[in-house]
């Protein structure tokens, strides 16, 4: 892998600020878009696998595998009430590599898990590990999965990936109760990331643009041994190297952020996106190549925005690029992460370095869920109106 700086970034506005119960937040102030407010940072963490905005603080959290050699892989936290001068601190007991594909985590109430180490919040202005009995039990089926078919608590659910085997059955378990397995590869041909909404289960490929798969899990819920039944596949070449699932006005897409393939002939970036709205009858309405450079791999949502590398683009205006970020020109990579946080991003590659601000257009949320995994029920921008595709189980 080719090892270049990366970038982080701040931008929190004034409701963001209500989050901050125990840290300093942010403060409100107007940036004018793609400025740089500060970086590199943390040189030496190591490649940034996940950044998360939590009870004040932004967390960063590394991973071995693409961080140069001698890197010091320490998770730590960072008071950010200036941007331009953040000030870090080592989290102690808290190793490199979330548990969920090194890139998940889930925040509940005032803490945030499935980071190494266990349960973290906040107490006395450090972020500490907790092991409050009151909070709800996260589980593993067994053996443990480290996927992110994990964060659909109390669901989890099988991902498939290019860098693992793809010849085991589907498992779906609700708490500790197996409730189906199936030969999902066998009867779709989908490899991918798993979307539980409602009751709706999506399948959406990896970068082998094998497409998309659509379940009801109901049969499973009812009469536990029952595979979910089958809705649709899509079966048009689409796939992205980390996918991701947005919802607003009452529409349902899958983004594939698409890596550049130079092998299969691609010279230039792109992303893909999907309309699964109705399960039952899935279509592939975007196609965009990315002239501005980049590899983009992860996306984060924002005010009816996807923060994808370098790009900030337009969910709702036919996916237009609203904004480009001049990575080359101060010559970072944010490629790893781009992280929304009020008008700011943060962003990193391998490794953590700067902050940009993405300008007052993005307007910050008092209870959006942020991180590098797909949205809930509880954690869509918005979703579309539950009718009969779609029911809540808890």
């Amino acid at each position: 892998m080719h090892l270049r700086n990366a970038a982080i970034v701040f931008t929190f506005f004034f409701a963001i600020r209500s989050l901050s119960a125990q840290g300093p937040g942010f403060p409100n102030v107007p940036q004018m878009p793609g400025t740089l407010l500060s970086g590199p940072l943390a040189p030496t963490q190591g490649r940034t696998a996940v950044i998360a905005y939590h009870q004040g603080y932004l967390i960063t959290n590394p991973e071995a595998p693409g961080s140069a050699a001698g890197s010091d892989l320490l998770s730590r936290f960072w008071d950010i009430s200036d941007p331009a001068d953040p000030v870090a601190t080592v989290i102690s007991g808290m190793g490199p590599s979330s548990a969920i594909a090194a890139h998940g985590y889930w925040e509940e109430g005032d803490v945030i898990r499935a980071l190494p180490g266990g349960d973290y919040t906040v107490v006395s202005n450090q972020v500490v590990e907790t092991n409050d009995p009151a909070i709800p039990t996260f589980y593993y089926p067994p053996p443990p999965w480290v996927n992110r078919g994990l964060l659909f608590q109390p669901f989890q659910t099988q991902m498939w990936w290019s860098y693992g085997p793809t010849n085991t059955q589907a498992i779906l378990y609700k708490r500790t109760t197996e409730l189906a397995s199936w030969d999902h590869i066998g009867d779709t041909g989908v490899i991918g990331h798993p979307f539980l909404i409602g009751n709706i289960l999506y399948f959406a490929s990896d970068q082998t643009n094998t497409g998309i798969a659509a379940y009801d899990i109901t049969p499973s819920l009812n009469s536990p041994g029952t595979p979910p039944q089958l809705l649709s596949v899509l079966k048009a070449p689409v796939g992205g190297y980390w996918p991701e699932i947005w919802g607003g006005d009452d529409k349902l897409y899958i983004l594939f952020p698409a890596r550049i393939d130079h092998e299969a002939g691609m010279q230039f970036a792109h992303f893909y996106v999907a309309d699964v709205t109705d399960p039952t009858n899935m279509q592939v309405i975007a196609d965009r190549r990315l002239s501005g450079g980049g590899d983009p791999s992860y996306a984060q949502f924002q005010d009816g925005y996807a923060f994808m590398e370098r790009y900030k683009i337009n969910m709702r205006n036919n996916f237009s690029v609203d904004l480009v970020l001049d990575a080359e020109g101060e010559g970072i990579d944010v490629s790893q992460f781009a992280l929304p946080i009020g008008n700011l991003v943060a962003t990193a590659p391998s490794p953590l370095s700067r902050a940009r601000s993405l300008g007052p257009s993005v307007r910050a949320r008092h209870n959006w869920t942020i991180g590098r995994v797909p949205c809930s029920a509880s954690r869509c921008d918005q979703l579309p109106g539950r009718g009969s595709s779609y029911t809540a189980y808890s």
